[in-house]
């Protein structure tokens, strides 16, 4: 009885106690009678020969099944096999998870509180709808407990949490930051991502979401700001906060969530994370900050520093059994469980699959697929992912026409990108099977191939696991390595956590496949506990210097009290010794002094300079701003303007990290072909062909062991990445580049963007230190690299899928301009669609009609995108005033404002304002929008009032709902000739055509020859505002063609004129649109510029002046 009452042995325990007699695979000689044994084994499971394939209760003939791959193997994947309580089991976990595994779903009718609609949320009716159909029709237990806790739904506590992935812990931070937005007029949200790839899946969960949803005071698409970062996410949400600091716009904040909190020791993300968490602590107003992460093991350390609740949860709603593989044995991991039934997957007898570690990892997945369900794979690097693709491709079953027909759709998708199709996901997609290190629209197609079940096994590299929100019945770890350093045990959470999801499937498997020689190493790595979440402000890391130099800058301190006040609200101050912080500090400051980034008064307060100020505004670490400060100097004693390399080494990112290692042998290559003008930059910014010569000839890479030399690899570094920039930007495809320089499409992708975002900052930085030329230089070079393109093609380019290569096939087959193409037919665009595909594009193909239907879609958003662009310039605004006969102090003149807003054309924004009561706003755009605010507030200023009205659109209704247009909104009135006549003055807000009025402007100044005839407009007053693309785009000559309308209407124009903005229109330190005619902003070719300060000024003047002028005229003072 006592041997029998002893505990039973863990699986850890076992794998300890295990000997193993056989060895590898590889080295393994078995006898021909084994290998006779084995293959019969093999051949009674063949898919050929097995059981057709049954999905929805259909089994499928063979002849139904997918023809094989061109140029493809076949191997035949081994069988698992299972001990017969082991096979049971199994079969229960797929058919009973919930009896087997004992997880209890939630019920709304034992537990009200589980359904959102219960008073205690106080949720808008709509929302719950809105999540309902999304399928959330309740919650789990310890999201209300967690939601219900005294001060989160008011936003009074602060908030950290841990759940295990798929447990529903992004919901609950969702519903928070919704209840802060939807419970104030004009509280904003940050959600801070830690991957650029989650950020645009998150911005369409929300959308859904808030649906309808009626903000109060504001329509439901003033809910949040949710912006598409081109740098980290979290390098955007940290310059958001430090502008808002800086334009006394902070009191908008009224939540911050930080998802994946655990990265806050990241020397990159995290460290910008925790910039962003305490300068919010440190602000005046509350604002709520809720954290959240599926492994953080010091939750108590965390909620202290950010003075949070803090919640734990294990919760797992899909159950998951983990396994590990040592070579052909596999045993389940239940820690102080008893071991779970073993699993044998047999020998192969294919050369290939002669590893028991990879013969274990094909088997797997094909099993998975063999069954209807996906597999996820995670392998050390980016060549195993594409042979471990290609492997488990040759041995995937057939299936079926639907399926098949379905994956030609996905080739199809594939081939028609600019990248082209990849061979190798030319091969595997046919079979179900793809990689996942590709360029972000190859991604995009894969990933809704796999969420529809069209691909059934994705394989990832490690470092993607936090990246993708790919979740799979099984997911398999082929080794625990990244690269050649072993994975962390956050890492193998992040990597197991993948395996089933709510709604998704029924279970969860995770499969950790190593070869036994690591087994040790495994245990060790199963046993780890998780690494505790430390400050990246450490003297180790990152430092403190960035800190304080942002918070000096935004004038956040100013005081050695405010800096120490500052230091407090840190996590490192909860970690580090406080005398050591102390002094640390008063070093760091005298560094920041030295190097001219912060002065001191004669009384003691920290001043910003030029230099702080382009730092912080370009997103930059302090000993960044130097390096590109000393650079831009030496660029502005001379800058190569003969050619282009000059001008793409500076805006390649100073943070070279990302680039790699060179290959000198292209390097000494690329050098070789440059011209004199070339080899002058390469002389001016330090870079020794001789040198690049002999690290050719010997093949090694950088010794980076002091500053000089880490300097070094940075100059060497950048001006390695300007050969790809500059390939980019002369029209050559993103996979030649990739294939030129051998390295992933993906990553000349990533390049090109990292580039555009540091450009940008490069911009800024020149910008605030006044240097206009070379800014102008680096607009110019970001335009082409957005187009792929020369200078002649931008025009072009600015159409979707007209980008490089194919914009430059249009324009040598006569198609040149946006009217060309607006106006052409669908037929005479598909050729040169046609021949703008990538070389080594399958001639054959072209025939197929299924593939020119295809790309028939794109050539008519072609052709409407062009016909949009060509027709429209951003909105217009017309402001009315009318004047009653009574005293004027008593019915002031009232103006109906009309608007038509921003960069994008749809809806036609309005607003609405009236003397008494709070203003109401509606508007998704930017420029004219912006102006019209500052119009508003100026006529406010002197005590008017203003109403606003829109012009109907022109653009039929199936070409708005083609282009994705919003739609409009009902209640905004729109203009009509009848309703004009009862205004005495009009300010129209005109986005320019060719330096006259848009089309929509025209139409509706034709429908007025009634009042023409009958002179109803005739003695009313009217001025104008413009926003036109650039410095030659209108300004003047737009309200000059405004004249003659205005005169055959009798309208009395009252021009800006500089009495009032004198210095404003005559201040040649910046660029700025506006004249004496009226107020004007550039919107830029791209439209990513928007309104300054300057330009605000103006208009805000205008406004006060126009209505000032009118109520003169009608009797006020």
């Amino acid at each position: 009885m006592a041997q029998n009452s002893r505990a039973p042995l863990t699986s850890v325990e076992i794998v300890r106690q295990n000997r193993y007699a056989e060895s590898s695979g590889p080295s393994l000689k078995r006898r021909l009678d084994h290998i006779s044994t084995a293959e019969s084994v093999i051949q009674h499971h063949r898919p050929e020969t097995s059981v057709s394939l049954i999905k929805n209760g259909v089994t499928r003939p063979a002849s139904e099944r997918l023809p094989l791959a061109l140029g493809i193997g076949r191997l035949t994947a081994s069988n698992v096999c299972r001990s017969t309580s082991g096979a049971v089991e199994h079969r229960n976990e797929l058919e009973q998870p919930d009896k087997l595994y004992g997880v209890s779903q939630p019920s709304s009718s034992l537990n009200p509180l589980l359904t959102l609609s219960h008073p205690r949320y106080d949720l808008p009716d709509t929302l719950v709808k809105n999540l309902a159909s999304m399928g959330i029709q309740s919650i789990y237990p310890w999201q209300s407990s967690c939601l219900l806790g005294r001060g989160l739904l008011t936003g009074e506590k602060n908030l950290i949490y841990t759940a295990p992935t798929g447990g529903g812990k992004s919901l609950v931070a969702d519903i928070l930051m919704l209840k802060r937005v939807l419970g104030s007029s004009h509280a904003k949200a940050i959600l801070v991502l830690p991957y650029v790839a989650l950020v645009q899946e998150k911005v369409n969960w929300l959308r859904k979401a808030i649906e309808g949803v009626e903000k109060e005071l504001q329509p439901p698409a003033q809910l949040l700001d949710l912006k598409r970062s081109k740098w980290h996410s979290s390098n955007t949400a940290n310059m958001l906060v430090n502008t808002a600091i800086e334009q006394h716009t902070i009191d908008d904040l009224g939540v911050v969530v930080l998802d994946e909190l655990h990265m806050i020791d990241d020397h990159h993300r995290g460290y910008l994370m925790e910039l962003l968490a305490t300068k919010v602590l440190s602000l005046e107003q509350k604002v709520q900050i809720v954290g959240m992460s599926a492994t953080l093991p010091n939750t108590q350390l965390l909620a202290k520093w950010l003075d949070a609740k803090f919640y734990i949860s294990k919760f797992k709603p899909i159950p998951i059994k983990e396994y590990l593989v040592l070579g052909n044995s596999t045993t389940g991991l239940v820690p102080s469980q008893p071991i779970a039934p073993s699993m044998t997957i047999q020998p192969s007898t294919h050369t290939e699959l002669r590893n028991p570690t990879t013969n274990a990892v094909v088997a797997l997945a094909v099993e998975t697929a063999g069954q209807g369900f996906g597999a996820l794979i995670f392998c050390g690097g980016r060549q195993a992912c594409q042979t471990t693709a290609l492997l488990v491709s040759q041995a995937m079953p057939d299936c079926s026409c639907d399926i098949s027909e379905k994956r030609q759709d996905v080739i199809d998708d594939l081939r028609s990108l600019p990248v082209g199709l990849d061979e190798v996901l030319e091969k595997t997609v046919p079979r179900g099977v793809a990689f996942h290190r590709l360029t972000s629209e190859e991604r995009e197609i894969l990933a809704s191939a796999y969420d529809n079940r069209v691909i059934s096994v994705i394989v990832a590299t490690c470092s993607l696991a936090a990246g993708i929100n790919l979740p799979a019945r099984r997911v398999i770890l082929h080794g625990a390595r990244m690269g050649r350093e072993p994975i962390g045990p956050a890492m193998l959470r992040q990597m197991r956590g993948r395996a089933g999801r709510k709604g998704k499937d029924e279970v969860g498997e995770s499969f950790l496949c190593c070869p036994k020689e690591d087994m040790e190493e495994i245990v060790q790595l199963l046993e780890a506990d998780l690494p505790r979440v430390e400050s990246s402000m450490t003297p180790e890391k990152r430092g403190i210097k960035r800190a304080l130099l942002e918070v000096i800058t935004v004038r956040l301190a100013n005081h050695i009290d405010a800096v120490n006040e500052y230091i407090q609200r840190t996590l490192l101050y909860h970690t580090m010794d406080r005398a050591r912080l102390t002094e640390w500090v008063k070093v760091t400051i005298d560094e920041l002094q030295a190097t001219c980034q912060v002065s001191v008064n004669s009384v003691g307060f920290y001043e910003a300079t030029p230099l702080s100020r382009a730092t912080v505004g370009a997103c930059m670490t302090p000993e960044d701003g130097v390096f590109v400060y000393d650079e831009l100097q030496r660029a502005l004693k001379a800058f190569v303007m003969d050619g282009e390399m000059h001008v793409f080494y500076m805006f390649t990112p100073v943070n070279t990290s990302s680039i790699g290692d060179i290959n000198w042998r292209i390097y000494r290559n690329e050098i070789e072909r440059l011209d004199e003008s070339g080899m002058r930059v390469l002389k001016f910014v330090g870079v020794s062909p001789a040198f690049v010569n002999r690290m050719a000839n010997s093949g090694k890479q950088f010794t980076e062991d002091d500053s000089e030399q880490i300097k070094l690899a940075r100059i060497y570094r950048r001006f390695y990445a300007a050969f790809q920039l500059r390939d980019l930007c002369n029209e050559i495809p993103i996979h030649r580049v990739a294939q030129k320089f051998e390295i992933p499409r993906g990553f000349v992708q990533t390049l090109a963007q990292t580039c555009g975002g540091f450009a940008a900052g490069m911009i800024q930085f020149c910008d605030t230190l006044g240097w206009g030329m070379l800014k102008s230089v680096l607009v110019h070079m970001v335009d082409r690299l957005k187009a792929g393109a020369r200078a002649d093609l931008l025009d072009l380019a600015r159409i979707p899928f007209v980008k490089g290569r194919t914009a430059r096939v249009f324009w040598e087959n006569g198609v040149r301009s946006l009217r060309a193409v607006a106006e052409a037919e669908a037929k005479e665009l598909l050729p040169l669609l046609l021949l703008a595909q990538p070389k080594g594009y399958n001639v054959a193909k072209a025939d197929d009609e299924r593939y020119q239907q295809k790309l028939l879609l794109r050539v008519g958003i072609i052709i409407e995108s062009a016909n949009r662009l060509w027709s429209w310039c951003p909105g217009w605004l017309s402001l009315a005033v009318r004047a009653d006969n009574c005293d004027v102090t008593s019915c002031a003149p009232r103006i109906p404002l009309l608007l038509r807003a921003g960069q994008e054309p749809f809806p036609r924004s309005m607003y609405e304002a009236q003397k008494k009561g709070q203003a109401r706003q509606y508007s998704m755009y930017g420029h004219i929008k912006k102006l019209a605010d500052a119009e508003l507030e100026g006529i406010k200023s002197a005590g008017g009032t203003a109403n606003l009205y829109q012009v109907e659109e022109t653009l039929p209704e199936e070409v708005l709902t083609k282009m994705h247009a919003p739609p409009k909104d009902s209640s905004i009135p729109k203009i009509t000739p009848s309703k004009l006549q009862e205004y005495d003055g009009v300010l129209f807000g005109i986005p320019t055509r060719y330096g006259n009025f848009p089309a929509q402007w025209k139409a509706f100044f034709d429908s007025t020859g009634s009042q023409w005839m009958q002179g109803s407009f005739w003695g009313k007053y009217a001025g104008l505002f413009v926003s036109t693309a650039g410095l030659g785009g209108g300004q003047e000559s737009t309200c000059i063609a405004a004249m003659s309308t205005l005169t055959h209407h009798g309208m009395i124009y009252v021009p800006l004129g500089y009495k009032t903005t004198f210095g404003q229109l005559t201040n040649l330190e910046e660029v700025h649109g506006g004249s004496a005619w009226g107020a004007g902003t550039f919107a830029g070719s791209d439209g990513a510029r928007q309104p300054t300060p300057l330009e605000i000024e103006v208009a805000t003047a205008q406004g006060k002046a126009f209505y000032e002028a009118v109520a003169k005229a009608h009797g006020g003072n």
